[in-house]
């Protein structure tokens, strides 16, 4: 994101993982709480819908994780750090 040449590519970047963190957070929290009101709201106007039970678990500090991640990004992003120079730097940091 830092080295790219290209005035668009850096906001492309930041875009893209704001939307996949916050997707994979979303999903893993919030999913089968919307599938189970888009059941009940199937079934109050007459049509039953059952689809295919999923069994995820919830990934532990899935949200430390995600807010991390999106933390490290729009800095590096907004240049008011440095970014990591391998990915050993960026887990430790």
């Amino acid at each position: 994101m830092v080295k790219s040449e290209r005035p668009l590519t850096p906001r492309a970047w930041m875009l893209t993982s704001v939307v996949v963190n916050l997707g994979m957070l979303a999903f893993f929290k919030y999913g089968q709480f919307l599938l189970d009101n888009f059941i009940a709201v199937a079934g109050s106007v007459g049509i039953d819908y059952q689809p295919a039970r999923y069994s995820i678990v919830l990934p532990v500090g899935i949200s430390f994780y995600t807010f991390g991640t999106l933390s490290y990004t729009l800095d590096d992003y907004l240049r008011r750090s440095k970014p990591a120079t391998n990915f050993l730097d960026y887990a430790l940091s």
